[in-house]
């Protein structure tokens, strides 16, 4: 990942020059070349880079500017020597500071304070080859000595007082882990040097490699960065990338502990914003650029950084070049900040996107290889509890850790590859409050709700190691090789035994999301703040997605039927769900940290959609998986802009997925049968959350509640062929009267039994005229007149806000499918159904799912008026007396209830009002409207919220129609049962999708739906005008009541 380019012709031939004159000459530009001083000494990049400064004939710059396109200037003199007992005196001054300093390393207190004593920069070796990316902002030099002059003439710096007994922070030294198979024996080491127990750290920088053994168990070897690596190179390219930021560089050290530190917490903020504040030299190259490169991803959310210009704003190219080279120098001699800059480049997801160059996905795993084996060298893997250095370092070193441990497991998952850490080889203890000092820096009174990004950001990066755990089993269980291959444990266990062992799994991660804390809910974001919580989200959908993927593919043709069907609805459910999730994403979320998997995680739910796709059994699955992959690139691109990794998930997608051909081999088989199926689509086959309310047990109890093992398959022929019959009956008899009968053995408090001679009863004049449209479409299953209602709180007659009203309803008087309609009211039949809404308002989108129940079936006109229409007063101990307003209606029109294959929609149509008012539009109502409409299986208790104390009285032919899926698409005689409990799935495309006219009724010269609704509608519109000028008038008198007993038509709030 991390190569670099040649450096250029003639570059080989560069030596090193020890020459110059010992003082400064004047500035000169790179036009006063020609004075014979400035050719007989080298420039101030190659003085720098100690290499030759070459001019090739006829040229003003030497072959090194020339090659980077900057001017030769001679503004620096050369470094002089230091002699040898200048530096005998400075190492002593060096071991009087080593011998205060020693005992501070085990102190708990902040080493911030330890830092301020040591103010001098700490120095690394830097590699010896000569590179010249590290002089390429040469040229800023002139403005960067203004504000920060070189230390060309200091003595070599003290080592900071905080760096005392730490391991893997020195900057002049590296440690490597000896391991218990290591060929030098840990005894051997012990034997070579008896007094290590306790030894800490060395008196001084050493130039040979010595042992140290942290606890009666680990032993490191302690060895010097290379003798011959500069410390000029180090801070030559310390400088190269404070110039290529400059004057911008704390600004953009804040905005990163801002935005990225809190929910990805692997540095040490306290340390590294006081080292900071001293100077930009106290640091590793790569770190600092690293964290430089990473914060400019947000530039928009500082206000200094926004309001530059852009050719002012620091260059990611650059920086980008710098860290990479530096990177792969500081691997070489490891340290915790070499590891820290690593885990820091493999987040960027802006950088692919940003530059174009789509590299390899496995130049990520391969870096992440080499990150994980130089983590081990660094015993990142070991338990340091118990080691003798200071407990700063131990939190550091385990917050690394499971960092490091995320992106194996992750990088595993989204590429396909093995574990590079083993669990076995792991033993690292689980992060813990202790081991982040920003939480017991803070103070308790002043954030009692504990929704600091501080608190906030730590529980995000705890959660993320927990489901990062269940991946892990996840993987492990159904995706390892000893699992997946032939003769394997998937293979000996068989499709069922593989289902029992996912349940663990399932309910791993339901009682993980369950646990969840309310500041992590998607929904949970702070005025003005990022929020971060979208990316554990997605990665629990992720983690989901996995599971059921896994499931899906072991599948064979000897899988019971029952359990074949339960695990594809069970899939297309958690599919339809991780849409959602990211259609669901706000600017909050979309523009907050998202770490390195995010792009491929959403990648992954459309492998599932193409999974199912190829897998499908009929034309119709097939069209609902093209479906969501049209959806789920639609909420990609219109978070493509904001979300970087959004773009690289649509790229990922449309190169691996979107080739499929999914949709021109829809339309070749299907006859251009492309649209998905809308019920599926919102999750009718599992329970859905109340609305309004971002979903949180959506599809997550399938396997374990819903599972059916049965290997019977004659039984489930028997019961598919029952309720073929039992359709064909019904579809029969609907033809015959216009409606689906009630079943013999319904109570008989649930009203009359419905004709079946295809006549209505009437009382009176009846305005509904049979066989006036006899061609109807087959796919209207009932049509007829709705009615709108609120009714007020208690002791309240007349709402003011939706807040006032205590229940909305909705009333349906069927009439017989080809009837047309004549003047006066419609003639009392028995047959009103009235549905409470709970919720008030009707959905309006696919994400509002209201659930609604048949209050009362089988109403006559008498039984509304007295039952439903009028106010009730009753008597209470406390409150004397009180009173249950009347119902009160809101409007008036007709419907439909329509089938599209595979699912139910109701579509109506407004008449009244004439036009739709304050009220009508607060609660949803619309001229044109539709929802999905999906029954609840009453064997499926649901969420505590939706239950109702007793069921609806279902009679076996519907209740052997629900099979073992949790929602039915719904029929007419579903609503004849009170407490049926019907989801209402809101279109926002209005009534499109409810009347599509069906290919069949088509060719048959059959009506469009929409015509049909459209005639019912013009009937009803010419009919409620006659039977009273006023609407509300004539609305009761379509009722058959007097409307001065009643309230009028509320309008306006």
């Amino acid at each position: 990942m991390f190569s670099h380019p040649l450096h250029g012709a003639g570059q080989s031939d560069l030596s090193r020059s020890g020459s110059g004159s010992g003082r400064p000459l004047m500035a000169t530009s790179g036009a006063s070349v020609g004075n014979a001083n400035a050719r007989a000494r080298p420039c101030d990049t190659c003085r720098v880079r100690k290499t030759r400064c070459v001019k090739e004939e006829g040229q003003t710059r030497c072959v090194l500017c020339t090659f980077h396109n900057q001017p030769c200037t001679f503004l620096r003199g050369p470094t002089p020597r230091q002699r040898r007992q200048n530096r005998e005196k400075e190492r002593e001054k060096q071991n009087d500071a080593r011998d205060g300093d020693e005992n501070q390393g085990n102190s708990t207190t902040s080493p911030v304070a330890g830092l301020e004593m040591g103010a001098s920069p700490s120095s690394r070796h830097g590699d010896a080859a000569s590179t010249p990316a590290s002089v390429e902002s040469n040229q800023q030099f002139t403005q960067m000595q203004q504000v920060m002059p070189f230390e060309d003439n200091m003595p070599e710096p003290s080592r900071p007082s905080i760096l005392s007994n730490t391991l893997g922070l020195d900057l002049k030294t590296h440690a490597e882990y000896i391991g218990p198979t290591d060929y030098r024996d840990p005894v051997l080491l012990d034997l070579h040097r008896p007094n290590l127990l306790n030894q800490e750290a060395p008196p001084l920088p050493t130039t040979s490699t010595f042992a140290r053994r942290l606890d009666y168990q680990t032993v490191f070897l302690v060895h010097p960065d290379e003798s011959t690596a500069s410390e000029k190179m180090r801070i030559a390219d310390l400088d190269a990338i404070e110039a290529t930021v400059h004057p911008l560089g704390r600004t953009l050290v804040d905005l990163y502990f801002r935005i990225v530190h809190p929910s990805f917490p692997i540095l040490h903020k306290d340390v590294f914003i006081s080292k900071h504040r001293l100077s930009h030299r106290h640091f590793a190259p790569s770190l600092l650029a690293a964290v430089y490169l990473v914060a400019l991803d947000w530039q928009l959310y500082d206000s200094q950084l926004a309001g530059r210009e852009v050719e002012s704003i620091p260059d990611p190219a650059a920086l980008e070049e710098l860290a990479e080279r530096t990177i792969n120098q500081d691997m070489r001699r490891p340290k915790l900040s070499t590891l820290e800059a690593g885990l820091l480049l493999l987040q960027r997801n802006r950088k692919i996107v940003e530059s174009g160059s789509h590299t390899h996905p496995m130049s990520n795993r391969m870096f992440t290889a080499q990150i994980v084996a130089m983590a081990q060298d660094l015993g990142i893997h070991i338990d340091c509890s118990s080691w003798s250095i200071p407990a700063w370092e131990v939190g550091l070193r385990r917050r690394l850790a499971w960092a490091l441990y995320m992106q194996d497991r992750w990088g595993a998952c989204v590429h396909g590859r093995p574990f590079l850490i083993q669990d076995n080889d792991w033993d690292v203890r689980p992060c813990t409050a202790p081991d982040y000092p920003e939480l017991g820096q803070m103070d308790p009174e002043a954030n009692p709700d504990h929704t600091s990004p501080i608190i906030v950001g730590w529980d995000l990066f705890i959660r993320h190691i927990e489901l990062t755990q269940i991946l892990s089993d996840v993987i492990r269980t159904f995706y390892s090789a000893a699992a997946t291959r032939v003769g394997g444990t998937l293979d000996q266990m068989g499709v069922v035994a593989a289902v029992e062992l996912a349940k663990p799994l399932v309910f791993r991660l339901r009682e993980w999301h369950a646990n969840l804390p309310a500041r992590l809910q998607l929904q949970n974001t702070q005025l003005r703040e990022l929020c971060a919580n979208g990316a554990l989200h997605l990665a629990h959908a992720a983690v989901e997605i996995a599971l059921h993927r896994a499931l899906v593919r072991i599948t064979t043709p000897d899988t019971p039927a029952s359990l074949y069907e339960v695990l594809r609805s069970t899939a297309r459910a958690k599919l339809q769900s991780a849409i959602e999730l990211l259609g669901s994403l706000r600017p909050e979320h979309t523009a907050a940290f998202w770490g390195s998997a995010a792009a491929y995680q959403a990648a992954e739910i459309g492998s599932l959609a193409g999974l199912l796709w190829a897998t499908a059994d009929s034309f119709d699955e097939m069209a609902w998986c093209a479906s969501r992959v049209d959806e789920l690139r639609w909420a990609l691109r219109v978070r493509g802009a904001a979300a970087p990794f959004a773009r690289e998930a649509l790229r990922l997608l449309e190169r691996d997925i979107g080739g499929l051909g999914m949709h021109e081999d829809v339309e070749k088989t299907s006859n251009g049968e492309e649209q998905a199926t809308t019920g599926e689509k919102h999750q009718i086959q599992h329970d859905s959350p109340d609305a309004k309310r971002t979903k949180k047990e959506a599809g997550q109890t399938t396997l374990d509640d819903v599972v059916i093992i049965s290997d019977d398959s004659k039984d489930n022929d028997s019961a598919a062929e029952k309720e073929d019959d039992s359709k064909a009956k019904s579809d029969k008899k609907e033809e015959i009267n216009g409606k689906e009968s009630k079943s013999d053995d319904k109570k008989e408090s649930n009203g009359k039994d419905s004709e079946t001679n295809g006549k209505q009863e009437t009382n009176g004049k009846d305005a509904v005229q049979p066989s006036e449209e006899p061609d109807v479409p087959s796919s209207i299953l009932e049509k007829g007149i709705i009615y709108f209602f609120i009714r007020g709180r208690v002791n309240l007659e007349d709402p003011e806000s939706v807040d006032d009203i205590a229940r909305s309803f909705i009333m349906l008087r069927p009439i017989a499918k080809d009837a047309r309609l004549g003047d006066g009211p419609i003639a009392d039949s028995g047959n009103s159904r009235i549905l409470a809404l709970p919720k008030k308002t009707l959905p309006e989108s696919g994400k509002e799912r209201y659930m609604v129940f048949v209050e009362k079936s089988g109403a006559s006109y008498d039984e509304i008026k007295k039952e439903f229409l009028s106010a009730d007063e009753y008597e209470t101990k406390t409150a004397g007396t009180r009173r249950t307003p009347p119902a009160k209606p809101v409007g008036e029109g007709v419907y439909a209830i329509t089938s599209t294959g595979r699912e139910s929609h109701l579509a109506y149509l407004t008449t009244l009002p004439e036009k739709l008012e304050e009220v009508q539009k607060e609660l949803g109502l619309k001229e044109k409207g539709s929802f999905i409409i999906s029954t609840k299986n009453p064997q499926y208790p649901g969420p505590q919220n939706t239950q109702l104390p007793q069921g609806p009285d279902f009679p076996k032919e519907i209740i052997d129609e629900f099979r073992s899926l949790r929602w039915l698409p719904s029929k007419p005689s579903h609503f004849d049962y009170p407490n049926a409990q019907i989801l209402l799935i809101g279109e926002s495309d209005g009534i499109e999708k409810a009347v599509e006219p069906q290919k069949k009724d088509q060719k048959d010269g059959k009506e469009e739906p929409e015509t049909v609704l459209e005639h019912l509608e013009d009937d009803d519109v010419k009919r409620m005008k006659h039977l009273a000028d006023d609407q509300s008038a004539a609305i009761y008198a379509d009722l058959h009541v007097q409307a001065k007993d009643y309230p009028k038509m509320q309008t306006t709030f």
